[in-house]
């Protein structure tokens, strides 16, 4: 693929960060391919400017090792800092949260079990039951075409700003 780490994994944080927030408003990219066998980049970090000014970082690459006992359930690990404290992912798929000015993180319950059987731990094939349940019931989905022309525009401009080395303002 000509197009890797953002196209296939940074677009899903763009829309976690629009998702939190806000719209991004301007994109700074800083990409690299260093696995010779791959096309696209593997490696790099964007940067995003939202509305209101809050800004947001993905570092982030398809290189690195993590501790799993199941390599499809995570992509890896995460961590999101935050005004408040921190959220951390591990390969296990668990959640956990720590306050600042605390040593302890406490963990997150997650509102439906892992799949291991399924990639992602269930998520793909979760969203596949939403959208077909409201297609075949005419219910709503929870993620319109529409809502999603935002990420879109914000990973075009990732790609923008590493083959010009400028900020993208949208």
């Amino acid at each position: 693929m000509p197009r890797l780490l953002i196209h296939e994994t940074g677009v899903h944080f763009v829309d976690l960060f629009q998702w939190f927030f806000g719209p991004v408003t301007a994109v700074y990219a800083d990409l690299a391919q260093i696995n010779p066998a791959l096309k696209g980049e593997d490696a790099g970090q964007l940067s995003l400017t939202h509305a209101g000014g809050t800004r947001s970082l993905f570092d982030g690459n398809r290189l690195m090792d993590h501790v799993t006992d199941n390599p499809r359930r995570t992509m890896g690990e995460m961590w999101i800092e935050g005004e408040a404290g921190t959220l951390t992912l591990n390969g296990l798929g668990q959640v956990f949260f720590r306050k600042f000015g605390r040593q302890e993180a406490i963990a997150v319950p997650l509102v439906a079990d892992i799949d291991d059987a399924s990639f992602g731990g269930g998520c793909v094939a979760y969203l596949c039951q939403h959208v077909a349940s409201a297609a075949a019931q005419g219910g709503a989905v929870e993620n319109e075409a529409q809502d999603y022309l935002s990420v879109i525009r914000a990973t075009e401009a990732a790609y923008e700003s590493h083959a010009s080395g400028r900020k993208i303002q949208l």
